[in-house]
């Protein structure tokens, strides 16, 4: 399965969680990717849990801001 394939099943498997499917009805629409799938939510899940303590370095922000081009 090529990168783009996979990135759409992704997109679809995010569209059926908002959507409020189990997990088990979205592994079952993609059996073929079931492993990969539960790995990328495992991945999400860990985010939402510890994504508040994650505090980037200002001189993260710094760069960031350094590429936004001014307004004129």
């Amino acid at each position: 399965m090529n990168e783009n394939n996979f990135e759409k099943i992704i997109e679809k498997c995010l569209e059926m969680k908002e959507k409020n499917k189990t997990d088990k009805e979205i592994y079952s629409t993609f059996p073929d990717q079931e492993e990969n799938i539960k790995e990328i939510f495992s991945i999400l899940d860990w985010l939402k849990e510890e994504g508040d303590k994650i505090k980037p370095s200002n001189q993260i922000f710094e760069n960031i801001l350094k590429k936004i081009p001014e307004e004129k």
